[in-house]
């Protein structure tokens, strides 16, 4: 054994450790959302325990849709084929210029739970898709009626019994807000081999315990589907109240839980499923953007982030990959073979080894238990080390185009975002003070 190797061995001991103690507080992370936090599948067994004399609240359903035509269908099936019995939806047709109202029509035939609004405008100061869902909320009559009011987009796809699984989850956690996350689509290349990575992230950002628990919660909730209590949902202002933002789902959940209502942001564990982007350029756009807008348009805070992915997903396992054969690889040669080393040589091997055996037996064993729980297949969970470095980079690009204000194209419209430095401190202003 080389003078060099003790030194080596205890550095990637150190990685290992860390690696280990990370992995395994992801591990017991995953384990109490599990034991703790019910999914819309669950809501299943909620809705028929329901008691049947209760009745069921009335609920509109409102999905604001841009050129949907190829993906519109999708979802207009599954809402025919849903079992809520006091159900209404609103399609807003959001100054569409391809056939998707055609293909609407066609499907809904006279179904009477069924509405298509036209909406030809946007105001200037108004995101697109914020406008198109007020215009339902303001114009129709189910919706300014109804007792619970849901939204969702236009690209995802519901099991039949999903409304009443999630009507049952907001009864029987006593909600006002309960947003889904989506099960993802994995069909194509990029849905396999970098959204489990993406969708990580997200979750890092907003683990699950703070954003569900009762005292000082995290905020978020997903806009491919969200379900309010309409005297909450008023209350709060309703999309009116957010009329500029482009992710105006996290802009609501501030809202609930800023005036002390009660938001839940639970897995859809395959009771609703989303098909995000039909083309890796499509991805990268649409998380550069939802990431610039969850980090508050932040540049330093989006790099924060990409460094802290990188760290935890592709340079820790590297170093406890490494630990792990090589100290047991010196370990078997020092306690094999007649050596002059000293013992606590190969004592350091064996703990190094072991360690990053520790270390990646933790890693695996949260990649595979979050894809059994977000029910995605297991060998694409598996895939996520190797998308990671994209969305590293997917984080790092989000920083630099807000910083050349780079517009982007999103629901028919144009946006440029401005960034944000207010509250940022650089480690130099944490030293020395401000600049003057």
């Amino acid at each position: 054994m080389s003078a060099a190797t003790p030194i080596t061995l205890a550095l990637l001991l150190l990685v290992a450790a860390a690696m280990s103690a990370y992995w395994i507080a992801v591990n017991v992370e995953l384990w109490w959302c599990i034991r703790k936090l019910p999914t819309a599948r669950d809501g299943t067994a909620l809705a028929d325990a329901r008691d049947p004399a209760k009745p069921w609240p009335t609920l509109c359903l409102i999905i604001p849709a841009h050129n949907e035509a190829r993906s519109i269908a999708t979802v207009a099936r599954s809402l025919i084929a849903q079992d809520y019995p006091h159900l209404r939806v609103v399609f807003v047709l959001d100054r569409c210029t391809d056939d998707t109202e055609s293909v609407l029509r066609g499907l809904l035939a006279d179904d009477p739970r069924f509405t298509i609004l036209l909406n030809d405008s946007c105001p200037p100061d108004w995101a697109g898709k914020v406008n198109a869902v007020y215009s339902a909320v303001d114009r129709t009559e189910s919706a300014r009626t109804a007792d619970l009011l849901a939204f969702a987009d236009a690209d995802i796809e519901l099991d039949p019994r999903c409304l009443r699984a999630c009507v049952a989850l907001l009864e029987h956690r006593n909600l006002d807000l309960l947003s889904l996350m989506s099960t993802l689509s994995c069909e194509r290349w990029f849905e396999r081999l970098i959204q489990p990575a993406a969708g990580y992230e997200l979750l890092r950002q907003f683990p699950p315990r703070r954003v569900n628990r009762d005292v000082s919660p995290r905020p978020i909730a997903n806009g491919q589907f969200m379900l309010f209590r309409a005297s909450s949902y008023r209350a709060i202002g309703g999309h009116k109240a957010v009329h500029t933002e482009l992710l105006e789902d996290i802009a609501l959940a501030k809202l609930i839980a800023r005036t002390g209502h009660r938001g839940g942001f639970l897995l859809a564990s395959g009771m609703l499923v989303c098909h995000m982007y039909d083309s890796f350029r499509g991805f990268v756009d649409g998380w550069k953007r939802i990431y610039a807008e969850m980090a508050h348009r932040r540049p330093r805070r989006l790099r924060k982030y990409a460094l802290q992915l990188l760290l935890t997903e592709t340079l820790l396992p590297a170093g406890a990959i490494a630990a792990g054969i090589l100290g047991t690889t010196h370990a078997i040669t020092h306690f094999s073979a007649n050596t002059e080393a000293p013992l606590w040589h190969g004592i350091l091997a064996a703990v190094c080894g072991i360690t990053g055996i520790a270390g990646v037996i933790a890693w695996l064993s949260a990649l595979i238990r979050g894809s059994l729980w977000a029910r995605t297949p297991i060998w694409v969970g598996l895939l996520q080390p190797l998308g990671a470095p994209v969305v590293v980079r997917i984080l790092w690009s989000a920083a630099r185009d807000l910083e050349a204000r780079v517009p982007i194209r999103w629901a028919g419209k144009a946006y440029v975002r401005e960034p944000r430095y207010e509250g940022d401190r650089t480690l130099r202003d944490l030293i020395l003070g401000p600049r003057g």
